[in-house]
């Protein structure tokens, strides 16, 4: 695209002119070469397989319409390539478009954002004292009602000394043992254990051959709940029954 562009001097009669050329974008350079190969988006469309509405917005220089980055630079080749065109130029015409759009939205982003902090900066200059005041007492509030939250929805303690998470056990007896707060309550698979005024509970039992899954819970005065769960294998033997106190199958 060119403009003619006329310079005026005031101590001469005559005028003198010159060119100046704008350069083209790549959807522009696309689009002077189809017109003037009286070529129609319709045919093009049809003969690369690329929807008209895309090459329309190539030729316009609104990429944003196309579906992807990849795409778009697919169908820059594709029709630039129809055209008998360089694929390659085309293409670094248009990264060099996009590159320089990129630019231009950033360095208005900055813009704004340098306004946008300075007018914060003087209004907070106004206001510093009392705004800062009003921040501490909101984060106190909120951290306060955080730690509220956290303190009433916490699970309760629940520390197991035996068995261990994956435990194998020579005979068919074991022990569960452990601690909780005290006037916690707690259940070996939903069934109640003993737990002494301490917190400390502890049961000796029979267990199947072969591999169980045992299940401790906790449940404190609020209702709060917590679980943790072993695996135990017992590989043979017989149990020693004077001091087994339950048997679990």
């Amino acid at each position: 695209m060119k403009h003619r562009t006329v310079l005026i001097d005031h101590n001469m009669t005559s005028f003198a002119t010159r060119q100046i050329v704008i350069a083209q974008t790549a959807g522009e350079r696309l689009k002077k070469v189809r017109l003037g190969s009286n070529l129609s988006l319709d045919g093009i469309a049809k003969q690369i397989g690329i929807r008209k509405a895309y090459l329309e917005s190539i030729e316009c220089g609104q990429y944003s319409d196309l579906p992807g980055e990849v795409y778009a630079v697919e169908f820059i080749k594709s029709y630039s390539r129809f055209l008998r065109l360089s694929s390659e130029e085309v293409v670094a015409m248009y990264q060099q478009e996009r590159a320089q759009g990129a630019h231009a939205i950033r360095k208005k982003g900055n813009d704004y954002g340098r306004r946008l902090w300075a007018g914060l900066s003087s209004y907070a200059g106004t206001f510093l004292i009392g705004r800062f005041a009003l921040v501490v007492l909101v984060l106190g509030m909120a951290t306060g009602s955080a730690w509220a939250v956290s303190w009433y929805t916490r699970p309760p303690q629940l520390e197991i000394f035996s068995p261990r998470t994956y435990h194998v056990v020579n005979g068919r007896t074991i022990v569960v043992s452990g601690r909780v707060q005290p006037g916690t309550r707690v259940f070996l698979n939903d069934y109640p254990m003993p737990v002494d005024e301490g917190g400390v509970f502890r049961e000796e039992m029979s267990i199947p051959e072969g591999s169980s899954l045992f299940k401790v819970s906790a449940i404190d005065k609020k209702g709060r709940k917590s679980e943790q769960f072993r695996a135990v294998a017992a590989s043979g033997g017989y149990v020693a029954g004077v001091h087994v106190t339950r048997t679990i199958e």
